[in-house]
């Protein structure tokens, strides 16, 4: 399922007339939108970015004005997991949240213009990237199949695409003058590299090869929006406005997945995909109670020897029921 953060379109003194912090869960199969969560009034915050933890059973988001990094489970409880005082500063870009391959946390920083890495086993965190490394505000962040992290970031009137290898080194990939705005940015196992335009536009680079970047795609409507990829590597999700787009990556071609409705005033943010939902995992209990059950039937019914289309079509009912009963929630 795809998650989209929508901001408040206003200030948050008017958020409830301006449609306030809110994630959505979309399934791109159905179309079929959700309100996941919407933030209390009183925690107004201006939500960007979005990042599902490496098991995929917490969301985390950021919160631009409370310099907060917020985790929910799959019961949309939530609690404030960073906050200032782990140097988290105006969190900010679509998407400014990652995880490496190891596990790894990352945040883009506007206020302290840069980008902080907190190592998977704890502790506290180490400064990746800084304005020296050319972060210039806050921007998106995503990592390529080799390991590399890419970044949007304005630079001195210049938009930039920048690259940073694992060990630290940083280095221009691509520019786009100081005009258009590379909103967001995924990346594929396979390394390649995935930009996406406020003007719509969608292009693709080869590994590690800023001369390889061709024109993808053309979404039908620009303004600010993010990415992600999807689990199998086939499409690119794109939230755009108040409708979640999927990019065909072998030939550009673009089809709408769902067209929700969030208000006028909502702002895109950020994009997190999990392959599978904790909020349609079957509870424990539920799916415990009907595989003993099947047990039961199958070894009591061989024993007394019943008939078997009587025992095979009773156990067919049974294992129906089970997965109707599989419920939408992580008991």
């Amino acid at each position: 399922h795809v998650f989209v953060a929508r901001g408040p379109g206003k200030v948050c003194n008017l958020q409830a007339e301006f449609g306030g912090d809110r994630i959505w869960e979309i399934d791109p199969a159905t179309g079929e939108a959700t309100l996941f969560v919407q933030i209390p009034e009183e925690m107004c915050g201006f939500l960007t970015g979005l990042a599902f933890t490496p098991d995929g059973s917490r969301l985390r988001a950021s919160m631009w004005l409370r310099n907060e990094i917020l985790e929910f489970d799959s019961e949309r409880n939530f609690t404030v997991v960073l906050d200032s005082n782990d140097g988290i500063l105006c969190p900010k870009g679509s998407n400014n949240l990652a995880y490496d391959a190891d596990g790894n946390f990352y945040v883009v920083n506007e206020c302290t213009r840069n980008i902080l890495l907190f190592p998977r086993d704890g502790g506290p965190p180490t400064v990746f990237a800084d304005a020296a490394d050319g972060v210039g505000a806050g921007g998106a962040i995503a990592f390529a199949g080799d390991g590399d992290l890419y970044f949007t970031t304005g630079l001195n009137g210049i938009n930039l695409l920048r690259r940073i290898t694992p060990e630290g080194n940083a280095f221009p990939f691509d520019s786009f003058g100081s005009i258009i705005t590379p909103e967001t940015v995924t990346g594929d196992e396979s390394g390649h590299v995935y930009v996406g335009l406020e003007t719509g536009e969608v292009f693709r680079y080869n590994v590690g090869d800023p001369a390889s970047k061709i024109l993808l795609a053309v979404l039908p409507i620009g303004g600010r929006n993010s990415m992600a990829m999807s689990p199998d590597q086939t499409q690119i999700y794109l939230h755009a406005g108040q409708r979640l787009f999927g990019v065909n990556v072998a030939d550009g071609t673009v089809i709408t997945l769902s067209n929700f409705a969030d208000g006028n005033f909502s702002s895109t943010a950020g994009m997190a995909v999990v392959a599978a939902p904790p909020a349609v995992i079957p509870s424990v209990s539920e799916w415990g109670l009907c595989v003993m059950t099947l047990v039961l039937l199958v070894v009591g019914s061989v024993t007394i020897k019943r008939r078997t289309a009587s025992r095979s079509s009773f156990v067919a009912v049974l294992f129906r029921a089970c997965r109707a009963s599989g419920g939408t929630k992580i008991d």
